[in-house]
């Protein structure tokens, strides 16, 4: 029996989600004030956290870690919710990309 990829349930897409999340939110965001980088090459794209983070985690992962329902006791709905984290800790660590 093959299982489909792309299931609501499934632990693997709540796993890119985060990764995906964890990458938008070591990104500067753009209500946070930033000193000017040196240089063109090593400048950061702006991520604006209600249009382009919050939409995802939206239509994405409230439906199971939202306002009404925390599976893991993981609620992504407000920064901090995220920082707190569930069952497993911190659901990202700023500035830790990769944790």
């Amino acid at each position: 029996m093959t299982m489909p990829l792309r299931s609501s349930k499934s632990p693997f897409l709540c796993s890119g989600l985060m990764a995906w999340l964890c990458v938008l939110v070591s990104v500067p965001l753009s209500a946070q004030p930033q000193a000017p980088e040196p240089g063109p090459e090593e400048s950061h794209p702006t991520i604006e956290y209600e249009k382009q983070v919050k939409t995802l985690l939206r239509e994405r992962c409230f439906a199971c870690h939202g306002p009404l329902r925390q599976e893991a006791s993981l609620r992504l709905d407000t920064l901090e919710s995220i920082l707190a984290g569930g069952d497993s800790g911190p659901a990202i660590v700023p500035n830790e990309p990769m944790q």
